[in-house]
């Protein structure tokens, strides 16, 4: 299933779809949990585990580069996602104007 940039997901089904898609093609993702304060941090999907307690475990910065503390966040405790075609790249090695942003398919 693929969404558009804009589209804010609240459903834990499609909550998951959109963490699966964006750990398997490497795209960014924007989650709302309050483990990671009152905003949407931009991000990837490192992996993610749905065993008994299903954790998302996150890149460990953010697509400015700065370091994201907990990076292991319970399912449970993801409000919504905001799914984006763009690659999730090292923002610390990656260089300015080289040519467009890549985008997934």
């Amino acid at each position: 299933m693929s969404t558009s940039d804009s589209e804010l997901i609240r459903d834990p089904k499609k909550i998951v779809e959109q963490l699966l898609e964006s750990k398997s093609n490497g795209t960014v993702i924007g989650i709302l949990s309050p483990l990671l304060g009152r905003i949407v941090v931009l991000t990837g999907v490192e992996d993610l585990s749905l065993e008994e307690e299903p954790v998302v475990v996150l890149k460990p910065f953010n697509t400015s580069g700065n370091i994201i503390a907990d990076v292991k966040i319970p399912l449970s405790q993801i409000e919504l996602v905001q799914a984006f075609r763009t690659i999730f790249g090292n923002p610390l090695i990656s260089k300015c104007g080289d040519g467009p942003i890549p985008v997934a398919g």
